[in-house]
């Protein structure tokens, strides 16, 4: 399951866009074929933000609360998970592929401000485990690809106890970067949230792959939508 970031829309939409049809290639369709070409033997579902602020910002406000561009404020049951679990039974209905099963357990994308849906996922997760209840989902692996939002603050998760919580899970963790995120001086917090996150996690034995990609490159938008490429040669389980 993948969550795109700002800009991305359906091809016909962002077609029409003065500045955002010049990454066209990236558009929600085009994104699915190269998720589909990296997971032949998987289903694929691409989530569209439930509102484009000014054409251009993804708000994920059905699964966490949002402000005007989509910058997040995250709670312990905004109902992300549950939202989540409901989305695929209806896709899976509406493909009439009502008895598939999600083999191997659900990858979840978020690439840049898609990452608030996984950092929102995660508040739910440590609430799970507090309760002692089981998630609505089962899920195998997370993905924070190149995560960033305008938001000041919340791009990575940097609470102990979440960390530790959701680390109880078996829930593997892959963290995917470029220079065009964790070097933005105007941006700061991007990275320092980044490596305390990364830092957590390898306390608490998370399975987590980090990697940073094209360092030896300026940072640049198009290196930033180049990581989704990444998924291509993956050999997850």
């Amino acid at each position: 399951m993948f969550f795109p970031g700002d800009v991305q829309d359906l091809s016909q939409l962002q077609q029409q866009h003065r500045d955002n049809r010049r990454y066209i290639t990236w558009s929600l369709e085009n994104t699915t074929q190269i998720l589909s070409n990296a997971f032949p033997d998987r289903n694929i579902f691409t989530v569209r933000p439930a509102r484009k602020s000014y054409q251009t910002f993804s708000c994920f406000e059905n699964f966490v609360e949002s402000d005007c561009i989509g910058s997040p404020t995250y709670s312990q049951d905004h109902g992300a998970i549950k939202h989540l679990a409901l989305l695929l039974e209806n896709a899976l209905q509406a493909a009439n592929h009502p008895q598939t099963t999600l083999g191997g357990g659900l990858i979840i994308v978020g690439f840049s401000k898609g990452v608030v849906v996984l950092n929102q996922i995660l508040h739910e997760l440590c609430s799970c485990v507090e309760q002692d209840k089981a998630p609505e989902v089962e899920v195998a692996r997370l993905v924070w690809l190149d995560g960033g939002h305008n938001g000041g603050k919340g791009t990575s998760v940097t609470d102990r106890n979440i960390v530790q919580n959701f680390a109880r899970l078996g829930i593997k963790v892959s963290i995917r970067v470029t220079p065009y995120q964790y070097k933005d001086s105007r941006r700061p917090w991007i990275h320092e949230e980044e490596r305390i996150f990364y830092k957590l996690l390898n306390k608490f034995e998370v399975d987590v792959e980090h990697s940073v990609h094209f360092e030896d490159e300026e940072p640049s938008i198009e290196a930033h939508f180049r990581i989704i490429h990444t998924l291509e040669s993956n050999s997850w389980d």
